[in-house]
């Protein structure tokens, strides 16, 4: 037990949000019992300059398929990223966290393919020895060298929870493999598909 003011932050595209990501809030729970769950979608813009293997629709949409799927669950949904409160970076919008709502302790999830590439990201190195991990296997080895970069961190095995955004692309566009996209997506998510695509 502790008197901390906890958030969990999960980040991604959530474009469109599977059972996966949700799990991801179930099991951050399970870790942190007493922290408030969020999720922060980033905005489209930016998606799009890195990940061509999602399917993009509009942010305003995204969010509300996301709050769909996590609300019923206690969970939240900020949109800081997507209005511009904040630029973007993991690192501003942890400090967002701290500083403007007051937060004691901000606990970052990332995927363990992840881990490695923090040194590179804007303010990595702070991010990494300023705040708490919860690390997410997603089917990777540890990477023990690259865990030594973080001030704290715990690893979740999350193999059996492999398949997010870029395999839901993949299934509408080119496999039409409408009977396991049910299987990975939630119903709200799953309909939205059946009715676009």
């Amino acid at each position: 037990m502790t008197d901390k003011l906890q958030i969990v932050l999960i980040f991604g595209t959530f474009s469109l949000v599977t059972k996966a990501h949700l799990a991801m809030g179930l099991k951050a729970k399970e870790e942190y019992p007493n922290a408030a769950i969020c999720y922060v979608p980033a905005p489209m813009s930016y998606i799009k300059g890195w990940n061509k293997d999602i399917i993009a629709i509009d942010d305003n949409k995204r969010v509300e398929l996301l709050k769909q799927a996590v609300i019923p669950f206690g969970f939240h949904v900020s949109t800081i990223e997507i209005d511009g409160e904040v630029s973007g970076y993991t690192y501003d919008t942890v400090e967002y966290f701290k500083k403007k709502k007051h937060f004691d302790e901000v606990i970052v999830t990332i995927g363990m393919d992840n881990v490695e590439k923090i040194i590179d990201w804007e303010k990595g190195l702070e991010l990494a020895q300023e705040n708490t991990f919860l690390i997410f296997t997603r089917g990777m080895k540890f990477n023990v060298n690259a865990l030594k970069l973080l001030k704290e961190a715990k690893v979740i095995d999350f193999n059996e929870y492999s398949t997010f955004s870029s395999s839901v692309a993949k299934m509408c566009y080119f496999n039409k493999d409408y009977f396991s996209l049910m299987e990975i997506v939630t119903p709200e998510v799953y309909m939205y598909l059946m009715e676009e695509y």
